[in-house]
């Protein structure tokens, strides 16, 4: 899809499609780390503090036309992984690299 859409050769569509594996394991593996549970805080003798990290709201994220997948992955892994809501604009050129992707997310939960 990415070949047909872009024209990319089928080595530079895998190293993308890569790329766009990276970032999910990536965030993900920093979704575990960040937001597990409390994070103590320091304060001062007999008190207890904690930080709970929470989403920030509503992340618009902008597909190129030129990476639609690993640049788009990237965007709306970090902004979902950080427990976020996402609006997606993929690129006019490449419209149904971006409806697969958001498929395969929706899909995945």
């Amino acid at each position: 899809l990415c070949i047909r859409e872009t024209g990319k050769t089928i080595p530079d569509a895998l190293d993308e499609l890569r790329e766009a594996v990276d970032f999910l394991r990536y965030y993900a593996a920093r979704a575990e780390e960040e937001f597990s549970g409390p994070v103590p805080l320091p304060g001062p003798t007999g008190e207890q503090n904690s930080m709970t990290l929470n989403g920030r709201g509503i992340f618009a994220c902008i597909s190129p036309w030129n990476f639609p997948l690993a640049i788009f992955t990237g965007q709306v892994s970090a902004a979902l992984a950080a427990g976020n809501t996402v609006l997606a604009k993929p690129a006019e050129q490449t419209p149904l690299t971006a409806l697969y992707l958001g498929n395969l997310l929706n899909e995945a939960g």
